[in-house]
């Protein structure tokens, strides 16, 4: 018989996508779902704290942080500032960008009272890039203001190059155990406005390299809008204090520190086998 050592992850928070389709009925029978499947992993990899505290609560053990990197060579704030206007056909000052998917468990319904909230003084001089697609798409485009623009889908360069061209980027998801995005906007020097949610506020530095705002609460992300839409200094700060961040978040750190795992596992397994 081999004896075989099995590690597993856990990186998508269904229990909380229950609220967003009116299914918290089915919470014991997913969390049940969970521990059989997690139960014969000697190592269950995770990607944030917030998703440790989350699941040490429901009685999980063996639980190690395996944040995600990003690729800083591929997404960096030197790309040619208009290519994305130029694109898009956008003349307003500012560019305010989300990516994600276009679903309710990423709260695009806050994002659209943002977008339709914002102060007359500012709304003007804003266009809104959509980045993304998904169920709610199609309502979200009937809502839609004159100021938004629905790009799709976008990988590789075209999307690096809309973070980069971009002012801040927006992201009230309150769901994710990462936020591979959150990083990936912070690479490109863009400093993001994300809900104190989840794995984001473990990348998001308040005030640093961008700002946290309750979950749900569009004024509270509308303030932080008007306060960094008139700051350029401190926008400018952060979008370099996030590039910083980033590059301390390469991928060859993140894997040497996963193959130390899977060194330790082996060893372990290896040990009881021959004892």
């Amino acid at each position: 018989k081999l004896n075989i050592p099995v590690v597993g992850s856990y990186h998508t928070d269904f229990d909380y996508y229950l609220d967003f389709y009116d299914l918290r009925f089915l919470s014991n029978i997913i969390w049940r779902y969970m521990h059989w499947f997690h139960r014969p992993f000697e190592k269950i990899f995770v990607p944030s704290k917030e998703t440790i505290t989350v699941l040490r609560k429901h009685g999980f053990t063996n639980l190690h942080i395996w944040s995600r990197g990003v690729d800083c060579q591929l997404f960096h704030p030197f790309y040619q500032q208009n290519l994305t206007r130029e694109k898009y056909r956008i003349n307003e000052k500012f560019i305010f960008t989300y990516v994600g998917r276009l679903a309710p468990e990423k709260d695009v319904n806050t994002l659209m009272k943002i977008a339709h909230s914002l102060p007359e003084s500012i709304k003007p001089n804003v266009h809104w890039l959509i980045i993304g697609d998904g169920p709610s798409k199609s309502e979200m485009v009937k809502k839609a203001p004159t100021n938004m623009t629905f790009a799709g889908y976008l990988a590789g360069e075209q999307l690096a190059q809309a973070y980069s061209n971009s002012d801040l980027f927006i992201f009230p998801s309150p769901t994710e155990t990462f936020g591979n995005v959150v990083l990936e906007s912070l690479a490109c020097g863009t400093p993001v406005i994300g809900a104190n949610s989840g794995g984001v506020k473990s990348i998001i530095r308040h005030n640093s390299n961008g700002m946290l705002c309750s979950p749900h609460d569009h004024e509270d992300f509308i303030s932080a809008i008007i306060l960094l839409i008139e700051n350029s200094h401190l926008r400018n700060k952060m979008g370099t204090e996030g590039r910083k961040y980033a590059i301390t978040q390469s991928w060859d750190a993140i894997f040497d520190n996963l193959i130390d795992h899977y060194h330790e596992v082996v060893n372990n397994r290896t040990h009881r086998y021959y004892a």
